[in-house]
């Protein structure tokens, strides 16, 4: 059979339309055509063709072989860029025809002459910020929907969408997937899709389809070391507002240095520091002015010179020395309203811009703090960087400012994983139902999985990984010793001793000399030494640091655990806590408590799961119900300071890590898969009012007895904002 008499049988009998015929050659059709005929006599059937650069496979109609297909390894390294073509019809006879080729063998040329060129998709990814591009219209009498994608893993984009139309009861005749590589190291690959169906389905489907695109269609996840999540070791009392501050104030004088050293600028004069957001709203309560100005000093968050160095009396008689000049501080500045509007498309409330006084005029560096102690500095005279300094690189003042600047080194100021640093290599999955899906396919539990990511991201053996959770592990023990033997209450008298009367009443009452009990009082225990500015671990903030700790340490006495297991139990807790970053950032000013206490119960409930046996299922499922079960928790500290209600919130909340960890391992589910509740917490998060992430202009900050407090500590914030 000849081409034209295989394209007119594909058409008639198969219902092929002519974009279909296009979009393969002669002999594709004339194969189809055969296996069509074939599958048709033997609806199990399944034919498979791999060559150098091209592979395809023709079977019934099954979702589930699509998906497998889409996803083979293979596939997935045929070089950028990529096509691939799917061919769907679920009637009589059901069928799908996949084919994926690389560069050198693009057999769909003409499938995308009417959509936007490579160079335009790439203007487009960087003038919308990498959001999702969707858009429906008609097209030879059915509907199109085409939509551009940045960063996303293929994996994610295949099971998004299968379940997207899964859910609509429908499915297009014809996908087309056009993937190629993105120009900026911010912009890794772009994916354009067209998906059309022969019968439109109907506005209000199209409006839900494109509403489950924008919102599902939006994970990259961007890897990070476990040590990102469990740590830093930090002097309290936030994560955030400490730690975080701290981190920008070394970057910034990283940045200056590298600057002054490569002769951008001759002299470094004076340095002034704004504080915008919850910065400047909470930051006084939480330390945050002495702690950025600590680091631009060069100390480090775990420093107990932070706060003396960076206290406003010393700051006045003593020049910050910053590259072998003496810079005369300026000040705290209080941001605006207008700062606040600058940086509302940021998706972070935590902001600092650190500006230098030189003979060249000023320098200004923008720091935005992500929590947990991340940190990232987008802008340097208000223009973006290339790529956001974290601290974790080496980049030089041209990789991110341009041609016009010195190769000058940028000096790194966090050291991260304790392995040789980040690689280009990604694992393979991108959220918390692919984890699953990875383990179940691969055959291996998810603590190999954890421990195989750490190494491809940041080259750390499991011997150098379980070296440096136990140093963390020690410490957190001795948050836990020294917060049940201090009997003190904290500097603004709001917390202390609660943690030594729940220890003292659970030993001498049976009903309570429990895991739950001594969990809770050992939280309980942790926080406090947080409020009193000791040295803590982020677990994953320091406003959540005592849940995790908490509930090891309990299980451990309780259980009689190896060590190595409660070892086991972090690293489990540092990656799941790695994945949900990607989408919920764990700073309360961004998403309230629900994305500190809340993600450190669902973390530790993941832990547990673990010790007690669980599958990479049942870890998910108990660190989603812990999760689930959080949503909405506000972030209201009285006066900012990380106090109330944190301190005990964190022995309550040493409950719901527990439960959950039992539901799970008892084969309880969450009706709402695990990839849901982790959207919906961010749902929640950004639609929660700005007077519940960390201002203090709501909840419990604006009760009586909350105002009282702000009153008394007024005096206090004087003495960072002078008028």
């Amino acid at each position: 059979m000849d081409r034209t008499d295989a394209a007119r049988s594909l058409k008639d009998d198969f219902g092929f339309t002519d974009e279909c015929l296009r979009s393969f050659d002669s002999s594709d059709l004339v194969s189809f055509h055969r296996y069509l005929g074939q599958l048709r006599e033997d609806p199990a059937a399944a034919f498979s063709v791999v060559g150098e650069n091209r592979q395809f496979t023709v079977h019934r109609f099954d979702t589930a072989l699509a998906r497998r297909d889409l996803g083979r390894p293979r596939a997935r390294r045929l070089p950028l860029p990529r096509v691939t073509t799917m061919i769907a019809e679920n009637g009589s006879p059901g069928f799908m025809i996949i084919s994926t080729s690389g560069k050198g063998a693009l057999a769909t040329p003409n499938a995308f002459e009417d959509t936007p060129s490579d160079d335009r998709l790439k203007e487009l990814a960087v003038k919308e910020g990498l959001k999702p591009l969707i858009s429906i219209g008609e097209k030879d009498g059915g509907t199109e929907i085409l939509l551009t994608l940045f960063n996303l893993s293929f994996q994610t984009l295949a099971r998004n969408v299968f379940e997207t139309f899964a859910a609509h009861r429908l499915f297009p005749f014809l996908t087309l997937i056009r993937e190629i590589a993105g120009e900026e190291k911010r912009v890794r690959s772009i994916t354009h899709c067209r998906f059309f169906f022969k019968s439109p389905p109907g506005k209000e489907t199209l409006a839900s389809i494109e509403s489950d695109f924008a919102r599902y269609l939006e994970a990259d996840l961007r890897f990070m070391s476990i040590f990102d999540i469990i740590g830093p070791s930090m002097v309290g009392p936030s994560s955030s507002h400490t730690a975080g501050a701290c981190r920008i104030g070394q970057i910034s004088r990283s940045i200056l240095a590298a600057m002054r050293k490569g002769g951008v600028f001759g002299r470094i004069d004076a340095v002034s520091v704004k504080l915008i957001g919850s910065f400047r709203d909470t930051g006084v309560g939480h330390r945050t002015p002495s702690a950025i100005a600590g680091g631009l000093w060069g100390y480090r968050p775990d420093d107990e010179r932070v706060m003396e160095f960076g206290d406003p009396l010393f700051l006045e008689k003593n020049p910050i020395e910053i590259a072998g000049d003496k810079a005369l501080f300026k000040g705290f500045i209080k941001g605006s309203a207008e700062d606040d509007k600058k940086y509302s498309s940021e998706r972070s409330a935590n902001i600092a811009e650190v500006t230098a006084i030189t003979d060249k005029g000023e320098f200004t560096v923008t720091g935005f703090s992500l929590g947990g102690g991340n940190v990232e500095a987008r802008y340097i005279n208000g223009k973006r960087l290339s790529e956001p300094l974290t601290g974790k690189e080496e980049p030089s003042l041209r990789d991110l400012l341009g041609a016009d600047f010195p190769e000058t080194r940028i000096e790194r100021i966090v050291s991260g994983s304790p392995g040789t640093g980040p690689s280009e290599e990604r694992p393979e999955f991108n959220t918390f139902e692919e984890v699953a899906e990875y383990c179940a396919s691969e055959k291996k539990d998810i603590l190999e999985v954890a421990l195989e990511s750490e190494a491809k991201l940041c080259g750390a053996s499991g011997e150098e990984i379980f070296s440096e959770m136990r140093g963390y592990w020690l410490i957190m023990k001795e948050g836990i010793r020294k917060g049940l033997e201090n009997r003190e209450l904290s500097p603004f008298r709001l917390s202390g001793g609660d943690s030594a009367k729940m220890a003292d009443y659970s030993r001498n009452n049976r009903n309570f000399d429990n895991l739950y009990g001594r969990a809770a009082a050992y939280a309980a225990a942790v926080n406090e030494m947080n409020a009193c500015s000791r040295v803590i671990v982020a677990a994953p903030t320091a406003g959540s640091c005592g849940i995790i700790p908490g509930v090891l340490k309990a299980y451990e006495e309780i259980a009689g655990t190896p060590e190595k297991k409660i070892l086991e139990a972090l690293v489990i807790a540092g990656f799941l806590g790695m994945i949900l970053f990607d989408d919920v950032s764990t700073a309360g000013a961004d998403y309230g408590c629900q994305a500190e206490v809340g993600a450190a119960a669902a973390m530790a409930a993941g832990g547990i799961a673990h010790i007690e046996g669980g599958d990479a299922s049942q870890v998910i499922q108990a660190f989603t119900l812990a999760l689930k079960n959080c949503m909405g928790l506000v972030c209201d500290p009285v006066a900012g300071l990380v106090e109330v209600p944190c301190v005990k919130r964190n022995g309550i909340y040493t409950s719901v890590a527990l439960t959950s960890a039992m539901m799970a391992m008892s084969g309880v589910v969450s009706f709402v898969s695990p990839d849901e509740v982790v959207l919906a917490v961010r749902e929640v998060g950004e639609k929660l009012h700005r007077d519940y992430k960390e201002t203090a202009g709501g909840g419990l900050a604006r009760t009586r007895d909350g105002l009282r407090v702000a009153s008394e500590f007024r005096k206090e914030v004087e003495r960072f904002f002078r008028d």
